[in-house]
Parts: C-alpha cells; sequence; structure tokens
C-alpha cells in the first residue's frame, strides 16, 4: 500500500515540477520540493494506516495534499501560472481595439483573378474581357507594364510578407528578450520563495520605480530584464533569509508611433514596447506595390536609419528589425528603380534595386531569382529600351550582363532534349526511358515477359524512331513474338521509343466507336453534330465587358481555357462542325483525329479494318464512354493499327481486327483471338489475302481455301489486310429450343433439328392428355411477332399523318384531335402475340401431313384444357362469358349478354374461333349467317364508325377500330384458355 501512495506523490511531484518549471524556478528548488511532496505523501499514508483508516482512492490523497496546502505547510504551486496569466490577459484586452481597427493588405492575387492576368499577359484574354483587367486593384500599373513586355506573369515580389502574417496578435505574444529595457507602464510578475514564498504584480510608476512588498522602491526604468533581476535578488537576500527572486514581464507598456508614406493605413499606430519596425509597418497595412521595400526610414528624434526588407522578403535572413521607442517615424518612400526577371528561374518577378544601385548583374540577379532551374544551358535575353524609347531584345553573355532601370531579362532554355535515351511505354510494368547504352536492341530494352503488363499483345509492337535523313518522327510494326523467341531483333537509335500495347488495346479496334468512325451509316448526314466550342459555352453573343467580380473571373478563366482548348488535332470550329456525335457524346480526342483523316483520305483505306466489325462488337462488352489512354497520347497510333489490321471471323472465340506483320503464322493469330469454338470446320478456312504491288502500282485480293488436316495452322502465314473466316461445320441441329405448355404429357422445352415438325415434338413430349383441346391451341411465333409489331408501328405512323392532315384541312375540334392522338398511341403500344393459326390435333396432322408446321427456335405451343364458355365482348350491354351450349346460335348469345347497344355496328359483327381464325356473321333477318360457335369462341361486336365519317379518313379509322378489337378479342380468348 505504501508503494502505491509513493506513486501517486511522484506524480503530484510530475505535475508540480511541470509547474515550476513553466514559471522558470530553480532547479535545485525544483528537486527540493518534489521529494517534500514524496515526504509527505508517505506520511499520509503511514497516518492513514496508523489511524486504521486507508485511502482507497486517488482522490482521499488529494484531499490530503489540498488541506496541507491550505494549512500552509507548502506554497500554491499554481501562483505563478495564475498571474502571470492575468497579466496577459490584461494586455490582449487591452489590444482589442487596436486588433479590430488593424487593416489588412492583401498584395496577392487569388486564384481566379491570377489566371484571368495570366491570360492577359501572354495576351490570350478576348478584347471583350480585357476591361476587367482594370478592376483588379491588386495588380499594379507596373506590374501590367512588366507582363505585357515580357508576354508571361511576372509579380512584384516581398509585397506579400504582410499579408495579414503582421498585427496586434503578435505583438502580445512569445517571451520577452534578456535585453529588453524596462519603462514606464510596465508590468511585472514577481514571485519569492524561501522565508517569504508569494506571488504578486507591480508596475514601473511614473518615476520610473517599481515598488516591492516589504522593500524600499528599486529604480526599474532603463534597466534590461536581467539587470533588474540581479537588483531584486540582492535588495531580497539583504532583507530575508534563504530567499530567492523571480521576475517575469507581465504586460508591455503601450507605445505610439507614426508610420507614413506608401502604406495601405498611413497615421499614428498604437504597438508595444516590444514592436519592431515590420510591426508597425504591419500594422499600418503593410507597404504598397507603389512603396519602397529596400528604403525604408525610420526617424528617431534627429537621427534617420535606413532599413532594407529584401533579405526578410527575399527569405536570405533576417533583415534589420529595429525595436521602436516612443514617438518613432517610419516613412516608406515611393519605389525606386526596377528590373524585371521571367522565364527558367526558380523565382520569376519583379525586383527593386538598392539605393544608389544603377543595375544589377548576373551576380545580383541570382541572388534576387534563387538561381536558374537549369545549372547549364541556359541563355539570357535582356530586353532594354534605347534612347528614342523603343524596346529592343539582345542575347548577352551572363558576364556582360547589366540591367538598369526597366529591363527586363528571360532567362531560356537553349535546347530542349535528351540524348542517349531511348524509351519504353504502354503495357509494361516500368514505363520510362533507359539509357541506350544498356539497352541497345529491342530485345534488351524489353529485358523479358515479366517486364510487360498482364495479357499483352505480342503479334505487334510499335517503335517509333527518327528518320535520320528528315529528322521526322514514324511509326514500324515490329513482332514482340518474335523478339522473345530469338528470332528477330533491331537495333536501336538514339530517341526511339517502343509502345506494347495490351488485348484491351486491340479490342478497341473492333469496337462500335471506332467502327462507326471508319464505316459511317448512311444517313450520316442526317446525325447530330457536335456544335462549335465558341458558341455553345455562353449561349448569347454577348460581347459587352463584365464586372470584375470573383465569380466573372472564374467565368472568364473557364471560358477562355474552353475556347482555347484543342485536341491533338488542333481543329477549328469548322473541323467541330463536320464531326459527328458517335453513341451520343462528343468523341475521343484520337477518334476525332480519326474521323478527320477518313474524311480527308480515299473511303477505301481502312476497309480491311471493317470486315468482321459486326462479329465483334457482338462479343465486346464495354463502356461506350472509355477512351484508350495509348491512343489520346498517340494520335496516329490508331490509324497505323487499322493499316496493319487483319479481320479475323467466323468460328474464333473472340472475332475481330488484330494488328500484325508480314509473315505471321495463322496459328499466333488464332491465340489471340481466344482459339477455335468446337463447331469450326478445320477442312474449309476461306483466307484472302490483299496483296500490294507498289513498284507495279496495283493492289489484288486472292482468295483460297485451306485445310488445316491438310496444313497446320502454324504454317500458314497472313500479313496486313488479310481476311480470315473459319466456318462452322454443317449440322442439323438448330439454333434454339422450343417450348410445349399445357396439357402434354411432358411439357417443357425441347432442341430441335433443322426441318422438325410439330407432330414429332408433340410425340417427343408423350402426347397430349385426355383434358386437352386441340382446337384451342395457341401457337406463337417470334418472327410473326416482331412482324406484327412493325406493322403496328406503322400502322401509328400512317395515322397520325393522316389525322394532321384532316386537322389541318378542315376546322376539327382539340377533342377530337385529343381522342385520335390517345388512339395512335394505343396503337403503336398495342402488344403483339406473333400467334400463327395451326391445326395442332395429332390425329388431325396425321392424316393430312401438309398441315404439320415446320417449327422454328423460339416457338411456343399452349395446350388448353376442353373450356365449356362462350365470350361475348365489344359494344353489347352485359360483356362477358357465357355458359357453352352445343347448338346454341349467335343471337342467342349476344341477348344473354342484354343485346346490342345503340352504337353497335351489327353489319360487322365476327367470331373468332379458339384456333385464332375469324369469320364475320350477319344475324340480321334478311340476311342471316348460320354459325357453328365451338366452346372457347368469342363473339365480337364493334361500335359503329359512322360518327367518325366527318373525316376523309373514316375508312382508315373504320378498319383501324376492327383490326384492335381482332387483337383484343385474341388477346382474350388467350387469356381465358
Amino acid at each position: 500500500m505504501s508503494t502505491r501512495y509513493f506513486e501517486l506523490g511522484l506524480q503530484q511531484m510530475k505535475s508540480f515540477r511541470t509547474s515550476v518549471a513553466s514559471a522558470g524556478r530553480a532547479t535545485v528548488l525544483t528537486i527540493a520540493f518534489c521529494l517534500f511532496v514524496v515526504a509527505m505523501s508517505m506520511s499520509l499514508a503511514s497516518t492513514a494506516v496508523a489511524q486504521g483508516s486507508s485511502p482507497q482512492t486517488l482522490e482521499g490523497l488529494i484531499e490530503g495534499l489540498r488541506n496541507l496546502q491550505e494549512s500552509g505547510a507548502f506554497p500554491d504551486v499554481g501562483g505563478v501560472g495564475r498571474v502571470l496569466d492575468r497579466a496577459r490577459e490584461r494586455a490582449l484586452e487591452g489590444s482589442e481595439e487596436v486588433l479590430e481597427a488593424a487593416p489588412t493588405n492583401r498584395s496577392g492575387l487569388n486564384s481566379a483573378e491570377r489566371e484571368v492576368v495570366r491570360l492577359f499577359c501572354q495576351g490570350d484574354l478576348p478584347e471583350q474581357h480585357v476591361g476587367v483587367v482594370d478592376g483588379i486593384q491588386r495588380f499594379s500599373p507596373l506590374e501590367r507594364d512588366y507582363c505585357t513586355r515580357a508576354r508571361s506573369l511576372v509579380l512584384q515580389v516581398g509585397y506579400q510578407i504582410f499579408d495579414g502574417k503582421f498585427g496586434p496578435a503578435s505583438l502580445i505574444n512569445g517571451a520577452a528578450p534578456k535585453n529588453f529595457k524596462l519603462g514606464i507602464g510596465d508590468e511585472l510578475v514577481i514571485t519569492f520563495v524561501g522565508q517569504e514564498t508569494l506571488t504578486f504584480e507591480t508596475s514601473v510608476d511614473r518615476e520610473g520605480r517599481a515598488a516591492i512588498r516589504n522593500l524600499p522602491p528599486i529604480p526599474a526604468a532603463g534597466l534590461t530584464l536581467d539587470q533588474f533581476n540581479v537588483e531584486l535578488n540582492a535588495r531580497a537576500r539583504e532583507a530575508f533569509i534563504g530567499t530567492t527572486a523571480f521576475v517575469s514581464l507581465g504586460a508591455v507598456r503601450a507605445i505610439s508611433v507614426l508610420v507614413a508614406g506608401e502604406v495601405v493605413r498611413p497615421g499614428i499606430q498604437q504597438a508595444t514596447a516590444l514592436s519592431t519596425i515590420i510591426d508597425a509597418i504591419g500594422l499600418a497595412g503593410g507597404i504598397k506595390k507603389t512603396g519602397s521595400l529596400r528604403r525604408v526610414e525610420v526617424h528617431r528624434g534627429d537621427s534617420v536609419t535606413w532599413v532594407d526588407l529584401y533579405d526578410l522578403a527575399l527569405g536570405r535572413g533576417s533583415a534589420r528589425d529595429l525595436t521602436l521607442l516612443e514617438g518613432d517615424r517610419i516613412v516608406v518612400p515611393p519605389i525606386g528603380s526596377t528590373i524585371a526577371v521571367s522565364g527558367d528561374v526558380k523565382r520569376p518577378g519583379i525586383f527593386e534595386l538598392a539605393e544608389g544601385q544603377e543595375g544589377a548583374g548576373i551576380q545580383e540577379i541570382l541572388r534576387f531569382t534563387g538561381g536558374t532551374i537549369r545549372p547549364r544551358g541556359v541563355v539570357f535575353r535582356q530586353l532594354s529600351f534605347d534612347r528614342s524609347g523603343l524596346e529592343r531584345i539582345e542575347e548577352v553573355a551572363p558576364g556582360d550582363l547589366l540591367a538598369r532601370d526597366g529591363d527586363i531579362v528571360v532567362a531560356k532554355r537553349r535546347v530542349d532534349a535528351q540524348l542517349g535515351g531511348v524509351a519504353l511505354d504502354g503495357h509494361v510494368r516500368v514505363p520510362g526511358t533507359r539509357s541506350l547504352a544498356q539497352a541497345s536492341t529491342v530485345g534488351t530494352l524489353l529485358g523479358g515477359r515479366e517486364a510487360l503488363e498482364a495479357d499483352p499483345y505480342l503479334l505487334l509492337g510499335v517503335l517509333e524512331t527518327t528518320d535520320p535523313a528528315t529528322s521526322a518522327r514514324r511509326f514500324f510494326a515490329i513482332s514482340l513474338e518474335a523478339i522473345f523467341s530469338g528470332t528477330e531483333d533491331y537495333q536501336l537509335r538514339d530517341g526511339d521509343r517502343l509502345i506494347v500495347l495490351g488485348r484491351e488495346d486491340v479490342a478497341y479496334l473492333s469496337s462500335p466507336e471506332v467502327q462507326q468512325v471508319i464505316a459511317p451509316a448512311n444517313d450520316e448526314e442526317t446525325a447530330p453534330r457536335a456544335p462549335s466550342s465558341r458558341r455553345q459555352q455562353d449561349g448569347d453573343d454577348d460581347d459587352e465587358p463584365r464586372s470584375a467580380t470573383l465569380g466573372t473571373l472564374e467565368q472568364i478563366a473557364a471560358t477562355v481555357a474552353a475556347e482555347s482548348g484543342r485536341p491533338a488535332t488542333q481543329q477549328s470550329d469548322s473541323d467541330a462542325d463536320e464531326i459527328p456525335v458517335v453513341a451520343g457524346r462528343l468523341t475521343c480526342d484520337s477518334l476525332v483525329s480519326l474521323r478527320k483523316l477518313v474524311l480527308e483520305a480515299r473511303v477505301d483505306r481502312f476497309v480491311n479494318a471493317i470486315v468482321g466489325s459486326r462479329d465483334a462488337s457482338r462479343t465486346e462488352d464495354r463502356r461506350r464512354d472509355e477512351c484508350r489512354q495509348v491512343f489520346e497520347d498517340n494520335a496516329a497510333l490508331l490509324p497505323f493499327l487499322l493499316e496493319h489490321g487483319t479481320a479475323v471471323s467466323g468460328e474464333v472465340r473472340l472475332p475481330g481486327i488484330y494488328p500484325i506483320t508480314e509473315g505471321t503464322r495463322l496459328a499466333s493469330v488464332v491465340g489471340v483471338a481466344g482459339g477455335l469454338t468446337r463447331e469450326v470446320d478445320l477442312t474449309n478456312i476461306l483466307v484472302a489475302r490483299y496483296g500490294v504491288d507498289s513498284s507495279a502500282g496495283s493492289a489484288n485480293v486472292v482468295r483460297s481455301t485451306i485445310s488445316a488436316q491438310d496444313q497446320g495452322l502454324a504454317d500458314v502465314a497472313v500479313g496486313p489486310g488479310d481476311v480470315v473466316r473459319f466456318n462452322p461445320v454443317f449440322t442439323d441441329r438448330d439454333t434454339g429450343p422450343v417450348f410445349v405448355v399445357g396439357e402434354f404429357a411432358r411439357p417443357g422445352s425441347y432442341e430441335i433439328r433443322r426441318g422438325e415438325r410439330l407432330s414429332e415434338v408433340i410425340a417427343r413430349a408423350g402426347g397430349l392428355t385426355a383434358q386437352a383441346y386441340p382446337y384451342g391451341a395457341v401457337f406463337t411465333r417470334e418472327r410473326v411477332k416482331r412482324a406484327e409489331e412493325a406493322s403496328l408501328r406503322r400502322l401509328a405512323r400512317e395515322l397520325n399523318s393522316a389525322v394532321t392532315v384532316a386537322a389541318a384541312n378542315r376546322g376539327i375540334d382539340a377533342g377530337a384531335i385529343a381522342s385520335f392522338a390517345q388512339l395512335t398511341r394505343d396503337v403503336a403500344t398495342a402488344p403483339a402475340s406473333g400467334r400463327v393459326v395451326i391445326e395442332a390435333d395429332p390425329t388431325v396432322l396425321q392424316v393430312r401431313p401438309e398441315l404439320d408446321i415446320v417449327l422454328e427456335p423460339g416457338d411456343r405451343l399452349y395446350m388448353p384444357k376442353r373450356p365449356n364458355s362462350v365470350l361475348v365482348t365489344g359494344d353489347v350491354l352485359n360483356p362477358g362469358a357465357m355458359q357453352f351450349v352445343s347448338g346454341k346460335s349467335i343471337n342467342t348469345y349476344i341477348d344473354q349478354a342484354g343485346g346490342f347497344q345503340q352504337s353497335a355496328d351489327r353489319g360487322r359483327l365476327f367470331v373468332i374461333f379458339p384456333n385464332g381464325s375469324a369469320q364475320p356473321v350477319s344475324v340480321s333477318p334478311f340476311n342471316y349467317t348460320p354459325v357453328r360457335v365451338p366452346p372457347g369462341s368469342a363473339i365480337v361486336v364493334p361500335k359503329d364508325a359512322t360518327p367518325f365519317d366527318i373525316f376523309t379518313i373514316s375508312r382508315e379509322v373504320a378498319s383501324l377500330v376492327s383490326q384492335l378489337a381482332i387483337t383484343a378479342a385474341s388477346l382474350a380468348v388467350i387469356s381465358d384458355n
């Protein structure tokens, strides 16, 4: 238990030692008091044990220590810190008004202003926006003149040091220096430790003395803090036994200084005795860009001191910074001689020459800018004025450079080229430049297959090299497969670059995006076109200059960037109007370049890359908004690969376009195409060879059929432009199943062979059940359904056109037009069943085989149960299903449904039989048509179309209504069964 209390005492000791250290006490006193705390902790523990009460908690020990402190056993360890904090809080409260009144000088440009100013300096800001620059107050006339001459952004250097970095908050924070001289009004925090243990505050009175308890006043004004501490300890030792005194500076006296000249807010500034010239200028808002940083004057009585702030502004060390006294005057004169340095230097800008300095040589310029970006290969051009005021440009040697007032020095690289390097790019793990000495051939540049990313394309690599005669860059196709096998290699030259492709890069050649560009649709002229970038930005032709608000500056910068942006082909606005939108969006830059090439070149240039595109588009599942980065970075690479492409179609798993070199083995092409399918016919492979004889000026296509059994695929060589088709084997298996559902012994899906008939499938399904109703069988076919849907859409268009013509020629009310519009929509969206009227009774099919229909993949046969009702629908009073009674007439069924409505067309009555066929009937006494009505039939009573005869299209509308009724009745029969 004693150990536990000892640990608690150590914790209190550490806490006390921290407090003492912050108050600046002596180390020996700290150790002594810590031992005292430990002893008291052990004493408390022993006392508690002796009394039979053991303090079980930390709170008990702390409470005991607190009681000892209140009884005076040891001093208040937190007193010094609290007194010092109170003194400094009063100083802070006294400076609140100064904090609120202090101006800020934001000499730097924000991001939007900087972008607009940069465009202005480079001459890229449109004329209608130039007026905005006049409203940017932080862009001085001197900067405007220099930047328009240098054609680059150069700003005055050094003025940003006052952008809110100096203010009253910095005047009251931090420790006082040892040489700080006390003056009237300074507050002191004095602590006695020993015979007298207390902490109190005092101040230097108007007579320059500090009143100390139990001591005579001590002269303090004019003494440093250390000197006063020595004097105080001497007095304390004489008056008290074993007492040490400690002095801290609480609140600092306030002084008034005058700041005048080229500052943001000239006038009297309230500072503290710790303030310097930089603090005072900061309180005045900083130096304006019209003021000098190199000739700041400090007037103190009759003496004048000049201060150069460039060492601080350029980060070259601490500038001369005088501590201010009461009554000092600071004057910032106008800016002196200046020069500008731009280009390839570490810190471009406008620099002010020192007082009396006529010019700046190369050493001074390098000190200003921090040196050039590159240590060698830099040339200097000097822009200066002659006697007549004309500006002249001269390239000068560094030793002869002497820039005078108004001159501009531009540092530029003499050359920007790398020698002795070759590059590896594309589908590789570590792209970049290698040394030509270590990678002198393509093989050594690649190293091994482990240098490539997963799934590379090795049939063709692109070597970009420089033509020795013309120095033009051009592509050469090489086989990386041959490189890795060791059968070929190529010597590299300085600056060569090898581009390795991946499978996704090659698959992009067969994508719908590329195919739509090289093989556009016939109605391309009606496709939407990309609008001109200049016309689509704002939607108006307003040429008025805009106000210099922040939002406007951001809009101007964004607008100019959009207007000046060009893809790799540098297309003009007229070119953009000729580039169609592909897949509902603007094309990638590589596709824009390819499309421009297609428009300018002959139409059959990429015909070899179009063959097999339909097969490829079916197998590729890519995002339509994806642009391949390798083609975006190399605009000429996409057409180069298309020219070297060979089309592979038929029974391969990945048909498409594959760029190859001359003499590539067909087995390798099959390998990158995913291999052959199981249905390939190896005895019938079609190869169309495209041969070009440049010397004879001709090209021809030679078609041949090869057999892989007689000649292996590895022995067949193909080249760029060839077309290879792998034919499938002949099979009598059809391309999909048929479905039989309902009253079959074994319903389900059944694979069929070509030419298989309905009776065969019914037999395979186990025949019909006893409840089957073959007369009501529903047979649907996908091909018929698609034809019905197309017919309905065509009918809706014709009806809509007829109604439009009728409405234009006659005064028809809006309600009638709305009704017909709704009717047109209903027709366009009417469901198509795809039903075919067939004979499904196996006994009938056996007797009459000509009725046995040949099946197609996707056919469906539904065999219902025998129904016991007849449906009456249309314009009757109570439409619905009536019980079937053998021999009952149509009139009887209609009477059971309530009879005809007044709007019924009795002359166009018809019956839909269960098998889907229909027959018109007549029920008038003068013209009665006897019809046998089997179960599952539907009697349809159409509406009289006479009210619509006011239109010239009455016949079309009446026909439409009848067809809709037939369709509805057919669907009703199917759903009822």
